[in-house]
Order: structure tokens, then sequence, then C-alpha cells
């Protein structure tokens, strides 16, 4: 009787191209099903994952548009699927941006948990520290500063100074803020020592230093333009 031949298995397979041929496949089938088989799973698996990431018309991928929308469930589910958390769209925004300029907490505490970038930053939009900042997301500029986000050099803790007269004014640490103004509380009077005029916007039209004018401890609400100096060191 005929003995059937035998084939010696390789001691290891080489990495298959990138599409197997089929009829490389059923030949495979016959002599390693375990490993066509693997192939075949693999070929059906990676375009559904590799569109994940794919951005649509909008030139948004899929999880960019779910944090801009503020769907935090959509997010986490996109994210468990095997959405990159830092893909970007056309524009630069990673979804952790999108997500501060959605003002949902959830959201962008669900990409801080996957790992998103935090000083990742896009033209025109700055960081999700700088959209959170000039959109008033106080929670969220406070969040992402407790986990590691640099601060922009007026963030809340930061040191400022609002010096017009001159170079003369005061400094003094952000202790709020507002889309549009950066609470400040004085620590020290720059010059001044006869006091400085008011100003109707860069000192709450209250005079600064002298006998009469603002002093260290103070609190002055004023407009962002009118700091000449940020992330001054104390």
């Amino acid at each position: 009787m005929l003995s059937s031949p035998s084939f010696p298995r390789p001691a290891r397979l080489p990495r298959p191209p990138a599409r197997v041929p089929r009829a490389l496949l059923f030949l495979a089938l016959s002599f390693f099903p375990g490993y066509a088989l693997a192939q075949i799973a693999t070929h059906h698996a990676a375009p559904e994952a590799a569109n994940l990431d794919v951005r649509d018309a909008h030139g948004l991928t899929a999880l960019v548009a779910a944090a801009l929308q503020g769907d935090t469930a959509q997010v986490k589910s996109l994210l468990a699927q095997g959405a990159q958390v830092n893909a970007t769209a056309a524009d630069g925004r990673t979804a952790l941006i999108a997500a501060a300029q959605s003002g949902k907490i959830d959201t962008v505490a669900a990409l801080m948990a996957a790992g998103a970038h935090l000083d990742w930053s896009a033209r025109g939009e700055g960081t999700a520290l700088n959209v959170a900042e000039n959109t008033g997301q106080v929670q969220i500029a406070a969040l992402l500063l407790a986990s590691g986000a640099h601060s922009t050099g007026k963030s809340v803790g930061d040191t400022v100074c609002v010096r017009p007269w001159a170079g003369d004014g005061f400094c003094g640490t952000v202790r709020s803020f507002t889309p549009r103004s950066v609470e400040i509380e004085i620590t020290k009077i720059v010059g001044c020592d006869g006091g400085c005029q008011a100003r109707a916007e860069c000192s709450a039209a209250r005079p600064v230093g002298g006998s009469n004018g603002a002093q260290p401890g103070d609190r002055i609400a004023v407009p962002s333009w009118c700091l000449t100096q940020t992330g001054v060191k104390p």
C-alpha cells in the first residue's frame, strides 16, 4: 500500500503579502488550515477598523464628530471599537479639542481617560485648554490643568501683569475668567508710587497705587487685551 506523501511543516511561516491570492489560500487550507483561516479573518476585519478614522465630507472623523456633539456614549463606543483617540480632523482638531468646544465635561473626561494628548494645538483654535478658557468653560479648564495640561500663561493660578501706564501698573494672580475678561488678585504694584490714573478698561475705573488706589490683595477684572505680560514668574 502506498503511503501518503508527507509535507514538512516549516519552522516559521513567512509574513504574507498585503493580499493573499485566492489559489494560495485554498492550498494553505489543505495543509495549514489555522494559518489560512487567520489570514481570511484579518483581511475581512482590517478594513472595518481602519474606517473608524476616515474623515467624512466635512473633514471630521467619527470620533471628532461625536466629541463635537458632546455625545459621550458614542465617544466611548468608538474608542472601544478601536478609534484612535488622537486622530485629527482635516483642520487639525483632535476629539479632545472638539469636546472642549462642546462644553461637555463628561466627554472631555472620557477622552482623557483614553489617553488624549492634552496639549495638541490646532491652528485657529489652540489647545483644548485655550478653547475652554476662551469660551468660559471653567470646570473643563480646571480639569485639564489638574491633569497636567500646560497653562496658557493666563490660566487660573498664573501670574500676569497689567502695565499700560508707561510700564507702570500692577501684577497679580489669575483667579477666574470669562470669555472676555480675567479676574486678577493683585500681588504687586509696579511704579505708581503717587498713584496711576484710573482707566475704565484696565483698572475697572479705579486708580492704581498711591493712597487711594488699588492695592495688593484687591481683585480687579480686566479685559484680556489689557494684559501686557502673561506667564510671569511670581
